[in-house]
């Protein structure tokens, strides 16, 4: 029997979240459990480049958090819900690129 870590629990979590995006009546709550979900996402990708920061693309996640940078910038009309989830997810991006980095050097 295969023993789960902590962040495949974590992701199973978020993924039985996914269906209280569909309660909230304010839109706001919607894209906040959204974007919750999806930095927990991150998590695997955090601890293989912590490991091994050679395993990732350094150009991908940077073409990634421009092309959230370049759609809030496509926005139409800005607010915490309609910037929360680039805006995080492009933060999210950026901090895996430093650490991409940090452990590149050190490694």
């Amino acid at each position: 029997m295969k023993v789960l870590h902590r962040i495949e629990i974590a992701i199973l979590v978020a993924l039985s979240a996914i269906p209280l995006c569909y309660l909230p009546v304010d839109p706001l709550w919607a894209v906040v459990i959204a974007t919750i979900v999806d930095l927990l996402g991150f998590g695997p990708t955090f601890r293989k480049v912590y490991a091994n920061p050679h395993a990732e693309s350094l150009g991908f996640f940077g073409l990634f958090a421009v092309r959230n940078g370049i759609a809030m910038m496509a926005l139409e009309s800005y607010s915490i819900a309609t910037l929360l989830f680039p805006a995080a997810v492009g933060m999210g991006c950026l901090l895996l690129m430093l650490m991409i980095v940090y452990r590149r050097r050190s490694v």
